[in-house]
């Protein structure tokens, strides 16, 4: 099991990842789970916003959706490293 304490603007940009509205939804390998997980973090989300923290969980029975979770986080946190490094060599 694992318990995830976040803002909501983080869960916001997982789903701008995974939830896009002009492109496919996205997972990191698993698409047929993405719908789930997108359903899972805007039941999460609600009408929450910003700095809001919320807690949830994954069960036992959501090992596969922990792990897609845990992956998109992983590729979105390089985005923001890789533009990071692009704009400290720019100021």
């Amino acid at each position: 099991m694992h318990n995830i304490r976040c803002t909501v603007a983080m869960l916001r940009a997982v789903l701008c990842y995974i939830n896009p509205k002009k492109t496919e939804k996205i997972a990191f390998d698993g698409e047929d789970i993405s719908l789930s997980l997108i359903k899972k973090i805007k039941e999460i989300v609600g009408e929450n916003d910003g700095s809001t923290i919320v807690e949830f969980k994954f069960d036992e029975n959501e090992e596969e959706l922990a792990r897609q979770f845990t992956e998109i986080v992983a590729i979105i946190r390089k985005n923001f490293v890789k533009l990071s490094r692009i704009l400290s060599n720019k100021i």
